[in-house]
């Protein structure tokens, strides 16, 4: 049985790839869970798994999306790794364009301009996010986003704070 056939419907994204350590991985996400959301519906994660069996869950690569009402844009409020260094946040980051492009798809989007939606929102046109720090410096992790495809712009506010912003338009 081929890898394709375990999913027999569109609801799931599997993307298979090598990291770091040429180790084999897979990015997961549930695209019904994002596409049918709510505001009393918690988006799954998207997650990596490995063959160094990345469980409990503290130790998965995961990715958080949220999509504000119907607004065109997908929102990253969180990318966390517990094993840094070996590829698989950029495997997500590399991979998030093609995956909202699957998510539009889902959604009965065509780049002509019919919209069929099965869930009254329109398409993704953007991914957006605000670079967040823990114990990574900003300009590190703002480089890192670039590096990877998500370009970023410091926002000031009140003249003092910056802010630092990923928004990156989606080419359909």
């Amino acid at each position: 049985m081929g890898v394709s056939s375990l999913f027999l419907d569109e609801s799931v994204y599997l993307r298979f790839g090598r990291d770091k350590k040429h180790d084999l991985i897979a990015l997961y996400f549930n695209i019904n869970s994002f596409v049918l959301s709510d505001i009393y519906s918690p988006v799954e994660v998207a997650l990596i798994f490995s063959g160094e069996g990345e469980y409990p869950f503290k130790q998965h690569t995961v990715l958080h999306l949220r999509r504000d009402g119907d607004e065109p844009y997908v929102n990253i409020w969180g990318l966390q790794s517990n094993n840094p260094n070996n590829g698989h946040g950029t495997f997500i980051l590399k991979n998030l364009e093609d995956l909202v492009m699957e998510i539009n798809k889902k959604i009965s989007y065509s780049c002509n301009g019919n919209i069929s939606m099965d869930n009254n929102r329109g398409p993704i046109e953007v991914i957006t996010g605000e670079v967040t720090s823990r114990n990574i410096p900003y300009n590190k992790l703002a480089a890192y986003y670039n590096k990877n495809g998500l370009p970023t712009i410091t926002k000031i506010k009140d003249g003092s704070t910056a802010n630092i912003i990923i928004y990156k338009i989606i080419n359909c």
